[in-house]
Formats: C-alpha cells, sequence, structure tokens
C-alpha cells in the first residue's frame, strides 16, 4: 500500500491530529516518491514506503512534543542507553510528558521506538527460566534454548556493563535498560498493517470508517479510560478504535494549548495539579490549519524557553494588556476561557490593517470582525479540564465547545472602541470575605474563592447575560465590608476596586443584550440614566447636613446604610416605593419625579437593580477614597 486517506471527522482531537501530522510531513514534502496533499475534508498521503514514513514522523513528534524535560533535567541527564555498535554509552535526560500528552499516557515510563531496544533484570530471569523448561525431546526446542540462552548471555553482559557505568557515574539505575536508543514518553506506535485501513465490516465510531481490523486505545489513563462514557454500548467492540483514529490521536497533543494549575491537595507535584487544555475546531481542514498558522503560532512558547522559565506548566501565554505587573492568577473555567479568547483577540486585532472602528454594535451576535479571518473560518474553541487526584492522575471534569467566538471577539471590540478598561474590570470582580481571608492559611483556597464571582460574571459576558445582579452583589458586600472596616486601607479589606470602570461596563453591556429597553431623547439608555439617579442619591446621602455646615460623610454613609438596604432587601412594588420615599424624606435628594412615571409592577426589579448600583457605587466611591485608596 502506498497511499492512505485521513479524512475529516469533526471530532476535535483527530482533526487536530491531521493538521498536526500534515505540518511534521511537511519536511518530507520535496522527497522523491513522497505527495502530501492538504484538502478541506481529508490529507492525502502517497510514499513508495508509505508505513515507514508514518512510523517515521509518529516518533519525529514523539520526540518533540512527548519527550520534554527541564533545563535541570538536561543538565543532570540521569539516564544512559548502550551503543551496541561502538560499545559505548551515551547520555539522555530523564523526561516527564505534560499537557494533553500526560492526559494521553498518564505519564508512563518510557520506552524505545523497537521492541528489541530495552530489557529489564527480570525479562532476563524469566527468558532463561523459560529456555531450560523447553523439552528438548522436540527437536526444533534445541535450536530455540539455543537461541534464547544466546539472547540471556548477550543482555546480562549488557546489563552488568550498564550497571557499572550508571555506578561510576553517581546515577539511579531504574529497572528499564535501553540499547542504541533513549527511550521516549510516547506510546509504541502499533506495528501498521494491510488489515487496519482496508474496507471491512468493523466500525470506528470515531472516524465513521470501516476497516478489517480495530485496535484497542492501549491506555492506562483515567482520562482516556473515561471516553468509554461516549461508547454505544451496543456491541463489544466499540470499546476498540481504527489504527489511523488511535494515530491521529496521538498527533493531536502537538497543536493544544494548555496550563496547569496550582493544587495543594496534590502533594506529589502541587504546580502541575488541575490542567486545562484547549483546541481550536473550524469548518475545514484547511481552515483549521490555517488559524494554526496564523494565530497560535504568536501565542505559543517556544521548547527552549519552556525548559527553562517555566519548565511545562504552560506552552502559551495570555495577554497581559501592555503591563508586565498585570499578571493574575485565572482558575474557573469561565474566567480562563475569557482571556484565552481576549488573547486571541488581541491576536486577531494585531493583524488588521488598518484597524477600522464600527460605529454600530445594536446586534453583537450578528456583528463579525469584518476584517479578520473570523468572518469567513467561523471558528470554535473546545476546552476541558482534568482535576488531579491520588497519585497526581488527571481525572476530567468538565468538557465544553464554544461556538460563539465571533460574538466573544466583537463584545471586545466593542468594549475597547468604548475606552473600557479590562484589565481594571478583571481585578475589581474579584472579592472575599475579610474574615475569610485573614482566617484561613490555605492560599488555593483563598485564590479559589476570590475569584468565584468574576469566574460567574465573565461567563455570562459570554453567554450573552446579564450580568447586573451580579456586580450589584458586589457592590453591596463591598459597601458592608467597607463600613465594618472602615479604619483599614481598601485593598485591606475588598481588593483593588474601580467601582467606575464595573459601572462603565454595566452601563455599556446591558443595553446590548437588552434592546427593548427605550432611549431618553439624548439617546442615554434607561440603565444609564437609572443608574446615574441611584448615584445622585448615593451623593446625597454622602453630602447630607452639608447645608447646616455639620457634613460628617463617613457618619452619613453609616447612617444611610438601614435606608440602602431597605431598597435593596424590597420584595414588592409596594415595598420598593416605600424604599424609595423614605430616602427622599430622609435625605431631600434633588430629581425627575417623571422618572417614577416608568417604573411599574413589572419593570420595578430590573428599575431597583440599576438604581441600588448607582447608589452603592457613588457611597463606594467614597469610602474607598476615605481609605487612601489610590484605584
Amino acid at each position: 500500500m502506498n497511499r492512505i486517506e485521513f479524512k475529516k471527522t469533526n471530532h476535535t482531537f483527530l482533526d487536530n491530529g491531521i493538521i498536526a501530522l500534515h505540518r511534521y510531513l511537511q519536511k518530507y514534502a520535496d522527497t522523491e516518491g513522497v505527495v502530501i496533499d492538504l484538502q478541506p475534508d481529508k490529507l492525502v498521503v502517497e510514499s513508495v514506503d508509505l508505513p515507514q514514513l508514518l512510523e517515521t514522523v509518529y516518533y519525529e513528534m514523539g520526540r518533540d512534543v512527548y519527550d520534554t524535560y527541564t533545563a535541570k533535567q538536561e543538565n543532570e541527564a540521569g539516564n544512559l542507553y548502550y551503543i551496541e555498535a561502538e560499545d559505548r554509552f551515551e547520555t539522555f535526560p530523564k523526561m516527564n510528558t505534560y499537557g494533553f500528552t500526560e492526559l494521553l499516557t498518564n505519564n508512563a515510563q518510557g520506552t524505545t521506538s523497537k521492541e528489541e531496544n530495552f530489557f529489564t533484570l527480570d525479562n532476563i530471569k524469566s527468558e532463561e527460566e523459560k529456555a531450560n523448561k523447553l523439552d528438548l525431546n522436540k527437536p526444533k526446542n534445541l535450536e530455540k534454548k539455543e537461541k534464547m540462552l544466546k539472547w540471556v548471555e548477550e543482555k546480562k553482559i549488557i546489563a552488568q556493563k550498564t550497571e557499572e557505568e550508571f555506578k561510576k557515574r553517581g546515577l539511579t539505575l531504574l529497572s528499564k535498560m535501553y540499547i542504541n536508543e533513549p527511550y521516549t514518553k510516547i506510546t509504541r506506535l502499533i506495528p501498521f498493517n494491510q488489515d487496519y485501513v482496508e474496507e471491512g465490516n468493523k466500525f470506528c465510531y470515531l472516524t465513521g470508517e470501516k476497516f478489517k481490523r480495530l485496535v484497542d486505545s492501549q491506555s492506562t489513563s483515567p482520562f482516556i479510560s473515561g471516553l468509554v462514557n461516549f461508547n454505544s454500548h451496543i456491541d463489544i467492540e466499540d470499546k476498540k478504535m481504527s489504527w489511523k483514529a488511535l494515530y491521529l490521536s496521538r498527533f493531536a497533543a502537538a497543536n493544544c494549548l494548555y496550563v496547569y494549575q496550582y493544587n495543594n491537595k496534590n502533594k506529589k507535584n502541587s504546580l502541575y495539579g488541575d490542567i486545562i487544555v484547549y483546541f481550536l475546531g473550524a469548518r475545514t481542514l484547511t481552515d483549521l490549519t490555517k488559524l494554526y498558522d496564523k494565530y497560535l503560532k504568536d501565542i505559543r512558547i517556544p521548547k527552549d524557553i519552556l525548559k527553562v522559565d517555566i519548565e511545562f506548566r504552560r506552552n502559551f501565554n495570555l495577554y497581559n494588556f501592555g503591563k508586565e505587573k498585570a499578571a493574575d492568577i485565572f482558575i474557573g473555567k469561565n474566567e480562563h476561557l475569557f482571556m484565552v479568547l481576549y488573547t486571541l483577540f488581541e491576536r486577531i486585532t494585531r493583524h488588521l490593517e488598518p484597524k477600522k472602528e464600527l460605529s454600530e454594535y445594536a446586534d453583537l451576535l450578528g456583528e463579525v470582525l469584518s476584517d479578520s479571518d473570523f468572518n469567513v473560518l467561523n471558528p470554535n474553541i473546545t476546552s476541558f479540564r482534568a482535576n488531579a487526584f491520588s497519585g497526581g492522575n488527571k481525572r476530567p471534569n468538565n468538557f465544553e465547545v464554544f461556538t460563539h467566538l465571533r460574538y466573544a471577539l466583537q463584545l471586545f471590540r466593542y468594549f475597547e472602541t468604548e475606552k473600557l478598561d479590562m484589565l481594571e474590570v478583571l481585578w475589581s470582580l474579584k472579592i472575599i470575605k475579610p474574615t475569610l481571608k485573614k482566617g484561613s492559611g490555605d492560599w488555593n483556597k483563598i485564590t479559589i474563592l476570590e475569584r468565584q464571582s468574576r469566574d460567574r460574571i465573565l461567563g455570562l459576558l459570554l453567554r450573552g447575560q446579564s450580568i447586573i445582579s451580579e456586580i450589584e452583589d458586589i457592590f453591596y458586600d463591598c459597601y458592608r465590608y467597607l463600613l465594618d472596616k472602615g479604619d483599614k486601607k481598601v485593598w485591606e479589606v475588598i481588593g483593588t476596586k474601580n467601582f467606575y470602570q464595573l459601572v462603565h461596563l454595566v452601563k455599556l453591556y446591558e443595553p446590548k443584550i437588552n434592546p427593548l429597553m427605550e432611549k431618553e431623547k439624548k439617546e442615554r439608555t434607561w440603565e444609564e440614566s437609572t443608574i446615574d439617579l441611584g448615584y445622585s442619591f448615593g451623593k446625597r446621602i454622602i453630602e447630607s447636613g452639608i447645608e447646616e455646615g455639620k457634613i460628617d460623610r463617613v457618619s452619613n454613609a453609616r447612617k444611610g446604610r438601614k435606608y440602602i438596604i431597605g431598597v435593596r432587601k424590597s420584595r414588592t412594588y409596594d415595598d420598593f416605593l416605600e424604599g424609595f420615599n423614605r430616602i427622599v424624606e430622609r435625605f431631600k435628594p434633588k430629581f425627575d419625579y417623571d422618572v417614577l412615571a416608568k417604573v411599574n409592577e413589572s419593570n420595578y426589579r430590573t428599575f431597583k437593580s440599576y438604581f441600588t448600583l448607582g447608589l452603592l457605587s457613588a457611597v463606594n466611591q467614597f469610602l474607598s477614597s476615605s481609605n487612601n485608596s489610590t484605584i
């Protein structure tokens, strides 16, 4: 056989495996007899020795993607392999495998590409025992025994040399010994067989093709084992897959973006605890290749930097908004996905020449970045998370295909055009109860709790859902914490907060997802005017008593607490009006009474949320500044 087709499957891992295979095959594109043709729906590979070509490129990819080691491991060179023809030893580093490769292999101990190039002392002992048990009355066993014992003697000599060499170099000898090649962390490729690619009656549920023979997944990984949940349970062989699918799944790791997250429950290695992995998807293989080549290459970290500075804890950089100290810890699935999308947005807008400002953003879901490939390619992004459990193994607990990339990118464009400071917003969305922050010595727990609100809100933003109630909760919690700890600096109580930017976010975002809200004559939205009304009430509470010259703003903020709570906690339309009127009677703010004419039983809850947000914004900004905050 000299020709094979890898057809697009619409399976994220396999399609990414196809374009990764295509990328590694480019090295042989000019080789005589080799044809590599990537089409929208398939990759065609031709070669006079196709099995050898596929095997060669497989192990080349394995050396590049799976055989990873830190600079320290490289300097230590803690392993040896014996070169028989030269009767000498060559050093190589101990290796781990990271990211999606770890999920596929469970970081299993390395092995050689050829089975005959490794052995253990147990192998020698076992082979010798088998040889001595052969029945020599059978003529063929005599020759077989001689062959087996010859192998035993050869390996004993190599084993002795290996033990002596390890001891001389002060290295620790493990169970396996390697000959003529170092080990590789990629799983050994099942030898090519014609039946694996010829049409038959064995159905591969991953590729949708039928072959004469299928293969086992060959994995003890908890991650792969969890995939049996997708089996049909109709056929006992549906846990098997085609040779093509197994081959491509190993290449998928060359295309992924991944990041480890600190987890101190994983005592073995807390820096390589939970992991999040991302894959881009597109309608065709050629589109997917274009996406990878144009956008992902720039954010991926080169291998020489990975092994020195980062030690493979992540293989890509998130956008830092052009500020060296802007880095933050993103733990939740939504906040991390948000930052991955924002990073892609930054890469895309950098390619737009010239940048064009869009004048209308009335329908975010319907608009696209017309000057970018995303208008045509219509990509999606698959993300999944695997949490660490006993022994450092990884078990998947979340899987999502996000298809609204164009909406998200247009939303970011809108925020950028309207001068929203996204970095300030991201910092300001974090909050934790001060007693929890002070009373817990568990850094990991504090970090998770502090970012839960941000994770929820960014998830709502990405899906076009209202965030007003979540932002209102943050403002109210800040108000309570600032009053309780008024003698402390704001960053000690609630962390860095920019209330203006959070209000700006609400004013920009909410009208776009709720186009039914009426606009004022001056093109101010209903949300904006209601927030501004609340802000004027809050300012009036703070400035109460200025006419009599008895102003005490901090005291006023405390006295206004029951009035603010009265409005926020109102459960009926009448309760809300009562709370609203109590503020009017007590603090006498000036406002247009016509505003209330628009409020009724059907919309008072929405009005209350925006009004309370504006009210708390004014009070919190004062309390923050009175605590010598620099925000």
